[in-house]
């Protein structure tokens, strides 16, 4: 079993404030090109037509505003706060996509462009795959929590999000799951639930069965 380690969370680093319209301007054109047919972001929120329609407005009126007439300005500034609003709430989609696949988080933010902040460390629950001791079967430990249910979920291919599948739901801490193939790497997680509202998941633990 590989040991337990710090889980790196990504955050995305607009640098909204420090930027002028026309660099937001392109860093926008930027994402929508990085992420447009990008697998790792299939339903992005707001959308990305949504995101590029903004932009376009944002773009008139600042070609507009640089006649300086009288309230083509603060037209400009209003499109600018519409379409960082806008990138903010889409940046939370991609860190909420990327951490949920802590191994690959750091290539998940570089492929939308968006630049990240320095990674955070979060201490992982306490969570551990062990062998029973029986062919094909480990005993999933977690961390006691008053009041809560558990979810345990296992997967072979940790980078495809749709191959994850729930073994098990429990209000024991401690639980058995047998049927694993020897010879292969199984990668295991587990969330906390408590009053039905889901935690986020662990850390990813792998093995391979012996």
């Amino acid at each position: 079993m590989c040991a337990q380690r710090k889980i790196q969370k990504v955050q995305a680093a607009l640098g909204l404030q420090k930027l002028s319209v026309p660099q937001i301007m392109a860093n926008t054109k930027s994402y929508l090109q990085q992420m447009t047919g990008n697998s790792y972001f299939p339903s992005p929120v707001p959308t990305l037509a949504a995101v590029e329609a903004q932009l376009a407005k944002l773009e008139a009126a600042y070609t507009t505003s640089q006649t300086r007439q009288k309230g083509t300005v603060a037209d400009m500034h209003a499109e600018l706060k519409t379409l960082c609003l806008q990138l903010k709430m889409l940046a939370m989609y991609v860190e909420d996509t990327a951490n949920a696949n802590p191994e690959m988080a750091v290539g998940i933010m570089a492929s939308s462009g968006m630049p990240a902040r320095k990674t955070l460390e979060v201490p992982p629950k306490l969570f551990t795959v062990k062998l029973t001791g029986i062919p094909g079967e480990v005993r999933l430990n977690n961390k006691a929590v008053p009041g809560a249910s558990y979810i345990y979920a296992m997967t072979t291919d940790p980078k495809t999000s749709a191959t994850w599948v729930n073994i098990i739901f429990s209000r024991e801490v401690k639980n058995v799951y047998g049927g694993l193939v020897s010879g292969t790497r199984y990668y295991f997680r587990t969330a906390i639930v408590q009053k039905s509202v889901q935690g986020p998941w662990s850390e990813v633990i792998n093995m391979i069965i012996p």
